[in-house]
């Protein structure tokens, strides 16, 4: 094993551990854990060892000098490391633990300081949206009020002008009125005889209006049942339309199976053609099986007849 250079911490901690599971640590077992020169493992196991040795013996001297107050000691000694390397483990683990807090604690600061950054620069433009707001606010503010005065001033002058007016007025009516009662006499007058006038020629207009009245209404209900049988001559058109091109489909469907009944037709007849060579072959078939059956007939009897003719060339 290549030699590494160790501490005599890690030789402590692990010459601990080795005693908390009842093992006794040896040069060679630390070694094998922690590597380096036997030289430099064995001085640090040897100082180990002198230095427990020596906390035993002050434990001892308190306890008392006997053989089991030593023993006693050594035990409370193995205990005290047992709890030290579980002290030292949890104090580890602890630190681990509040490292990664004041990691996570770094982060969130950073976060909110990024937030508050935000926030700020938020609020800094809200604060001078308002305050241009505001400044426009003023701005129309002070116009209307200027607006108001000289509007205020306008309307005491149109007032004044107003009375006047009212009493000038006032005198060319009433003036006025006395001419035009003194008209509206006359006018009356006139009037009434126009009126009278009117009222005749108001009969013979109503007798017209009624004729006029009639030709009018048959001329309405003359166009609407012309507008009426337009609209049904244009539905006619459109029916006769769709009846056309339904035609046209129909004529090219019927052109489709034309097309197909004539090449059934053919596929027919030529059914009927393989049909009657199918039926001459079979009669050929049956004919030369029965020439067949002939011609095994005949051989069985030749076959018989020879037979015959060796037995009775053997009989001789």
């Amino acid at each position: 094993m290549a030699a590494q250079k160790i501490t005599y911490a890690q030789v402590a901690k692990i010459a601990l551990d080795m005693l908390s599971q009842g093992v006794k640590p040896t040069v060679r077992t630390v070694i094998r854990l922690t590597g380096g020169k036997t030289e430099t493992v064995s001085r640090f196991l040897r100082d180990f060892y002198n230095k427990r040795d020596e906390e035993v013996s002050q434990m001892a001297d308190e306890l008392g000098n006997s053989k089991l107050a030593e023993l006693l000691a050594t035990e409370i000694q193995v205990v005290i490391d047992r709890k030290t390397t579980a002290l030292t483990e949890i104090v580890d683990r602890q630190k681990a633990q509040l490292s990664e807090l004041v990691e996570l604690l770094d982060e969130k600061e950073e976060e909110c300081k990024h937030r508050i950054d935000i926030t700020e620069a938020q609020s800094d433009q809200t604060v001078n949206e308002m305050k241009e707001k505001l400044e426009n606010n003023l701005k129309i503010l002070a116009t209307t009020v200027g607006e108001k005065e000289k509007a205020e001033d306008e309307v005491i002058s149109i007032q004044d002008k107003t009375n006047k007016l009212i009493a000038f007025t006032e005198q060319k009516s009433q003036s006025i009125v006395d001419a035009s009662k003194k008209e509206t006499d006359s006018h009356i007058r006139l009037a009434n005889h126009q009126i009278i006038k009117m009222e005749s020629e108001t009969v013979t207009l109503r007798e017209q209006v009624k004729i006029l009245t009639v030709e009018a209404a048959k001329h309405e209900i003359e166009h609407l049942h012309y507008g009426q049988s337009q609209k049904k001559l244009e539905k006619a058109l459109i029916s006769i339309s769709n009846q056309q091109i339904l035609i046209a489909q129909l004529q090219t469907e019927n052109s489709a199976i034309n097309k197909n009944n004539l090449r059934l037709e053919i596929d027919i007849k030529e059914s009927k053609t393989k049909a009657d060579q199918f039926s001459q072959v079979q009669a050929l078939i049956i004919e030369k099986q029965n020439q067949i059956s002939q011609l095994s007939h005949d051989l069985t009897q030749s076959n018989r007849e020879r037979d015959s003719l060796s037995q009775a060339l053997n009989a001789r």
